[in-house]
């Protein structure tokens, strides 16, 4: 098989780390696996840190820093030229939402026109937005859905993330004279270093920031598992993942139904995912980390 060619590779992101959730996390393991691959890549993001910066490099992926303006928001430094190395100019640029889509738009269009874009849909907005938007719900999905069909204008290639987005996404697209390439991608990118046994009992996972209970259909595994646990010889617990440090345990929800509950903060730090107990009713206490854990 001809091995494919290698490539300069440009993603636009907010962040390196997972401070606002799942889809930076796609973009990061992302980067990680073309740059594995042996592509040349370059993550444009606002404000990398120092951490930040050093995990990046240990995967062979180069962070440029988003310079700052005095007005506007953030996201509008990332429409600014990449600060590419002299020389350097991408062959494929790639953006993910209405977010970073039109940065990632406004770099191909403004300064790399001869590069190749690719577009990430993660969402289809009619959906979220009766749960992200209290009031105005229908008008909040109609902009959302503009600002994506916006973002996927031009790009030679629109990628869905998993079976429902992909499919949704050829009625986002139906009205464009020309249509691009559209795909479906399935996450993980790389495979687990090694196989693990199953321990005996029985962490029931979910993933998904708890400011959106509803959203994230935490509320329905709570009940699912309220409702098998009888039928189960090891009482399961449900792990959650993805709960803000200063979040009040159980907060805003329905736990009560079922109390065994394991409340997970977010984990911006690398190499320091600090699995954090908050039974309900039960003191806070630290645990060993999830590297540890996993080893």
């Amino acid at each position: 098989m001809k091995r494919a060619e290698k490539r300069v590779i440009l993603a636009v992101a907010t962040e390196w780390a997972s401070g606002h959730g799942g889809l930076s996390t796609l973009n990061r393991e992302f980067c990680r696996a073309l740059a594995q691959r042996g592509h040349t890549v370059y993550c444009y993001v606002e404000k990398p840190s120092a951490a930040e910066l050093r995990d990046a490099e240990e995967h062979e992926v180069v962070l440029l820093r988003a310079a700052r303006m005095e007005a506007g928001p953030p996201i509008q430094e990332l429409m600014l030229e990449a600060p590419l190395p002299r020389g350097v100019f991408p062959e494929i640029v790639i953006g993910h939402g209405r977010v970073t889509g039109q940065a990632a738009k406004a770099q191909t269009e403004r300064y790399f026109p001869g590069a190749k874009r690719v577009h990430f849909l993660h969402v289809v907005p009619e959906e979220i937005s009766p749960y992200t938007h209290t009031g105005g719900a229908a008008e909040a999905a109609r902009e959302r859905d503009l600002q994506e069909r916006n973002a996927c204008k031009g790009a030679d290639l629109v990628i869905g993330v998993g079976p429902l987005i992909h499919r949704e996404m050829g009625n986002l697209l139906s009205a464009f004279s020309r249509k691009p390439r559209m795909l479906r991608i399935d996450p993980a990118f790389t495979a687990p270093d090694a196989v693990r046994e199953l321990p005996e009992g029985l962490h029931v996972l979910v993933m998904g920031r708890l400011e959106d209970f509803l959203l994230k259909g935490v509320d329905i595994a709570v009940r699912a598992i309220a409702q098998i646990a009888n039928d189960l010889t090891v009482p399961p617990v449900l792990v959650v993942r993805g709960a803000p440090p200063e979040r009040k345990p159980h907060s805003g929800s329905n736990f009560s139904i079922w109390p065994r509950v394991l409340e997970l903060t977010y984990a911006c730090a690398f190499g320091s995912l600090r699995r954090t107990n908050k039974h309900l009713g039960g003191p806070t206490t630290s645990q060993p980390t999830l590297d540890a854990l996993a080893s």
